[in-house]
C-alpha cells in the first residue's frame, strides 16, 4: 500500500481510499484533521483494512459495509450510475452514500455538512449534495469569427509546392538509408548462410549507399534540428552504420577462426606460424568485445516495438553467449602447450546407458600437443584394457550388488558425479592395466557431444567403413558398430570411433568454426562434454565456467546475513545392461513451503518415463539405481516410489546427504520418485537470502523444471535472478535445466 501521510499519535485512525488526486480528497483530508491525527490515503483498499475505524471510499464501487466498531462512507462526484447502486445496496447504518452532483471545485461550501453526515449517528443513509453546474460556454458567447486572406489558385498551387520541395530537400537522405538497411539485410543472410565473400561484398555496397546518405544528412539536419526532428534519424543512421561494422567484424572473425582451426590442425608448423596462431587466439577476445559493444548500442538503437522484440531477445542471447565464448581461445594455447608437450585422457561415454559420471566407457583414448601441435592421437577399446587387469578392485557397493560385479574396472570407473574424482580413479585403472600414467588433464566425450558437434558439419565420409555419418544418424551407426560381432578385445568399436575422430580433426577446416566453437561450448555448458586439468590455472578458468563436472559447495557469497543455501542434485545409473537411456524422458518439480515458524520444506518429484515399446534391446526395462544429494543437515521426512512408502535406501553423509535406490520402470511406464525433507535453516524477521544450487548430471538429457514457493503471511519477494509467476503467496517458475543453475530469492518476512 502506497502511504502518502501518516501520523503515529491516533485515537481515530481514517483510511480514504481515491485513485487519483482532487478536489474533495484535498478538500476532505482538511477537514477531517481535527478529528483524527491518523489519516491515511491509498489508492486501493488494502487487505486487513479492520484497524481503521472510519473508510472514505470516493468514486469506488460499493464493496464493504460498516458495523459496529467501523465506519464506511462511499462518496460519488457525478458517479449517478454508482451512487444510485450503492444506495440500493447499502443495508446498514454505518454505511452512508454521498452523492454530489455539479463542480466539485465548489464542495468546500457544503464540506462541513459532508462531514456531519459523515460522522453523526444519524440513521440516515443517502445524502445527495447539488453544486453549481459545470461551467458551459454557448457558441453566441463565444463564437471566434476567423477571417482568412483570400489566394489565388495559382498562389495556392505554389505554397504547395514549396512545402513539397522542402519536404523532398530534407528527407533526400532516406532513399539511399533504406537502400542500405535491404543490402545489409542481404549480407547477413548471406554470412548466416556462410556466402563470406559475397556478404562482405554486399556489405561493401550498404556502406558507399550509408556513405551518401550520411552526406546529404548532414547539409539537411540542422533543419531538423530547428523543428525538433533530428533524433530519429540520427538514431535510425547509427543504427544502420554499427550493423555494417558488426557484419564486417564478424565476417573477419569468422575469416580468422578458420584461419586458426588450419594452424590448429597442420601438423609440421613453422616458427612464424605457431606465432602467428598465438597472436591470434590472444587477438580474438579483444574482437568479439569489439563485436558485443557494437551490439548493445543496436539494442539499444532498436524501437521497443513488439516486431522488433525476438531481435532485441537474439542479440541478448548473443552477447551472453559470446562473453564466454571469448574466454576459450587464451585456454586454447595453454591446452596446446606452448613450448611444452602435454598428454591428455580421452573418454568416449555412452550416456544412452547413463552413469553418474556420464554414461558407460566404451572407449578411452591418448592425445598428446607439443608446442601448439597435436602430435599424436590414439583410441583404445575399454576391453583391451580391462582384460590385462590382474588386481582385484572392490567395486562400489551398487555395482557388486546390482551388477552383480565382484571386480571394478575402468568401464565401471565413472561411478562418481565428480569427474575429478572419475579422473583419479580412470589413471589408477589405466597405470594398473597397462602401466600408461603422466597425464595432463582429461576430457569425456557422451555421444550426445559427438552428435553436436557434428552439426557443425555438413557430413563425414568414412571410406573404410563405406559410411556417411551426419549428427540424425551418428548413434546409431557407432551402436551397430559397437554391437555387431561384439566380443572383449574385437576391434570394431575402436577403429570406428578411431576413424570418425581423426576424420572430425581432419575435415574440421570444412566445419563452420563459429558453428564448432558454438557446438563446443554448448556441449560444455550441458556438460556433455566435461574437462580437468593438472594446471591449477586451466582448471580454475574451467571451473568458473562450470565446465568441469564438479561437485560444488553450496556456499552463500561473502557478506551476506541472513543467507539460507540449499542444494539438490538426482543422480542415475543404469544398471540394466541396455541402452534404456535413449526412451527416458525426466522431468523434475521442486515445492518449496515455509511454515510458520520460518521452517524450510522440499519435496521434490522426479518423474521418470520409459517410452520403449518392449523390452527388445536396446531398449526394456530402465533399472536406475538413482541418488539424490541433499543438504548436510537436512532432515529426510519421507521417500516415496509413486504412492509407495519407502523405508529402506542407502544413505550417506559427506560434503552432501545422498539418498540412494534402485527403480525399475518398465517400457510404456512412468514413475513419480517422491523425496520430502526439510532444511536446518529458518527464514528470520526482516530480510533473509534464499540460494538454490541445483545441479546437472554429466551425460544427462536436458529436461523440464517447475520450483514452486509457498510463502507464509507476510513474508514477501523483493529480488530474485530468475523471472517468476507470483499468484499472492505462491511463487512458479518454469524452465528447462539444461545445465548448473542457482536460483537466488532476497525475501522479507515481517
Amino acid at each position: 500500500m502506497s502511504i502518502i501521510t501518516e501520523t503515529s499519535e491516533s485515537n481515530q485512525p481514517i483510511l480514504i481510499v481515491c485513485k487519483d488526486k482532487n478536489v474533495v480528497l484535498s478538500e476532505l483530508q482538511k477537514k477531517l484533521h481535527p478529528y483524527s491525527k491518523s489519516i491515511f490515503i491509498s489508492p486501493h483498499l488494502p487487505e486487513n483494512h479492520s484497524r481503521f475505524e472510519i473508510i472514505f471510499m470516493i468514486n469506488e464501487k460499493f464493496s464493504i459495509q460498516g458495523n459496529k466498531k467501523q465506519k464506511c462512507i462511499y462518496i460519488y462526484i457525478n458517479q449517478i450510475t454508482l451512487a444510485q447502486s450503492a444506495g440500493k445496496k447499502n443495508k446498514n447504518s454505518n454505511t452512508k452514500v454521498i452523492d454530489i452532483h455539479g463542480d466539485s471545485n465548489q464542495i468546500s461550501s457544503q464540506m462541513d455538512n459532508l462531514i456531519w453526515f459523515a460522522l453523526s449517528s444519524s440513521s440516515e443513509k443517502y445524502l445527495q449534495i447539488q453544486l453549481p453546474k459545470l461551467h458551459s460556454v454557448t457558441k453566441k458567447q463565444h463564437q471566434i469569427q476567423w477571417h482568412f486572406p483570400s489566394f489565388k489558385p495559382s498562389k495556392i498551387r505554389l505554397f504547395f509546392i514549396t512545402i513539397l520541395l522542402v519536404l523532398t530537400i530534407n528527407l533526400s537522405f532516406l532513399p539511399p538509408l533504406l537502400i542500405s538497411g535491404i543490402l545489409l539485410i542481404k549480407s547477413g543472410q548471406l554470412f548466416k548462410n556462410e556466402s563470406v565473400k559475397q556478404s562482405q561484398a554486399v556489405s561493401k555496397s550498404s556502406t558507399r549507399y550509408l556513405q551518401i546518405s550520411k552526406k546529404i544528412y548532414q547539409s539537411t539536419r540542422p533543419m531538423l534540428l530547428l523543428f525538433n526532428m533530428a533524433s530519429f534519424p540520427d538514431d535510425l543512421i547509427q543504427l544502420v552504420e554499427k550493423s555494417n561494422v558488426v557484419v564486417e567484424q564478424a565476417t573477419n572473425t569468422y575469416k580468422d577462426s578458420r584461419q586458426n582451426l588450419e594452424l590448429i590442425l597442420k601438423p609440421n608448423k613453422t616458427v612464424n606460424e605457431k606465432q602467428q596462431l598465438t597472436d591470434s587466439l590472444n587477438k580474438l577476445p579483444n574482437q568479439i568485445e569489439k563485436i558485443n559493444e557494437n551490439l548493445s548500442i543496436i539494442q539499444q538503437k532498436l524501437p521497443a516495438v513488439s516486431k522488433l522484440k525476438q531481435i532485441k531477445e537474439q542479440i541478448s542471447q548473443t552477447l551472453q553467449i559470446s562473453a564466454q565464448v571469448k574466454t576459450i581461445p587464451p585456454l586454447l594455447i595453454k591446452i596446446m602447450a606452448k613450448n611444452s608437450e602435454k598428454k591428455y585422457l580421452l573418454f568416449f561415454a555412452n550416456n544412452m546407458e547413463l552413469r553418474p559420471g556420464g554414461g558407460f566407457i566404451g572407449s578411452f583414448g591418448i592425445m598428446t600437443w607439443k608446442d601448439l601441435t597435436m602430435t599424436d592421437l590414439k583410441i583404445y577399446d575399454v576391453y583391451d584394457a580391462d582384460g590385462q587387469l590382474t588386481a582385484h578392485v572392490d567395486p562400489p557397493e551398487p555395482i557388486r550388488k546390482y551388477l552383480k560385479q565382484p571386480h571394478w574396472f575402468l568401464r565401471d570407473s565413472a561411478f562418481s558425479p565428480d569427474f575429478s574424482v572419475n579422473y583419479q580413479i580412470a589413471k589408477f585403472f589405466l597405470e594398473k592395466e597397462v602401466g600408461l600414467k603422466d597425464f595432463s588433464g582429461a576430457f569425456l566425450f557422451t555421444t550426445t557431444a559427438i552428435k553436436q558437434l557434428l552439426s557443425a558439419y555438413e557430413k563425414i565420409n568414412l571410406v573404410d567403413f563405406n559410411e556417411i555419418v551426419t549428427k540424425d544418424n551418428f548413434y546409431l551407426k557407432a551402436q551397430y558398430y559397437a554391437e555387431k560381432g561384439f566380443f572383449p578385445g574385437s576391434t570394431q568399436k575402436k577403429t570406428f570411433l578411431s576413424a570418425l575422430a581423426r576424420q572430425m580433426l581432419s575435415e574440421a577446416d570444412q566445419a563452420n568454426p563459429i558453428n564448432l566453437l558454438l557446438a563446443l561450448k554448448n556441449a560444455l555448458d550441458e556438460k556433455q562434454i566435461v574437462a580437468y586439468f593438472e594446471d591449477s590455472q586451466i582448471q580454475d578458468q574451467i571451473d568458473l565456467q562450470y565446465w568441469s563436472g564438479r561437485v560444488f559447495p553450496s556456499v552463500c557469497p561473502p557478506k551476506v546475513d541472513n543467507c539460507l543455501p540449499d542444494y539438490f542434485f538426482p543422480i542415475e545409473a543404469n544398471l540394466g545392461v541396455n541402452k534404456a537411456n535413449f526412451f527416458i524422458n525426466h522431468s523434475l518439480t521442486i515445492n518449496s513451503q515455509i511454515d510458520v515458524t520460518g521452517k524450510w520444506e522440499n519435496t521434490a518429484i522426479i518423474r521418470l518415463k520409459n517410452t520403449a515399446i518392449n523390452a527388445v534391446f536396446p531398449g526394456g526395462d530402465y533399472v536406475n539405481y538413482i541418488q539424490i544429494m541433499i543438504p548436510k543437515n537436512a532432515t529426510i521426512q519421507e521417500v516415496k516410489n509413486d504412492s509407495v512408502i519407502i523405508n529402506e535406501f542407502d544413505l550417506k553423509n559427506d560434503i552432501y546427504q545422498t539418498v540412494g535406490l534402485l527403480v525399475t520402470i518398465p517400457p510404456q511406464k512412468t514413475i513419480d520418485l517422491k523425496i520430502k525433507y526439510k532444511n536446518e535453516f529458518k527464514l528470520i524477521k526482516g530480510k533473509n537470502i534464499y540460494q538454490l544450487l541445483l545441479q546437472k548430471q554429466i551425460g544427462s538429457s536436458n529436461q523440464d523444471f517447475t520450483f514452486n514457493i509457498k510463502l507464509p503471511k507476510r513474508t514477501y519477494l523483493i529480488n530474485q535472478n530468475f523471472t517468476p509467476l507470483v499468484k499472492g503467496q505462491t511463487i512458479v517458475y518454469n524452465t528447462t535445466l539444461t545445465a548448473d543453475k542457482i536460483f537466488f530469492m532476497e525475501l522479507l518476512r515481517e
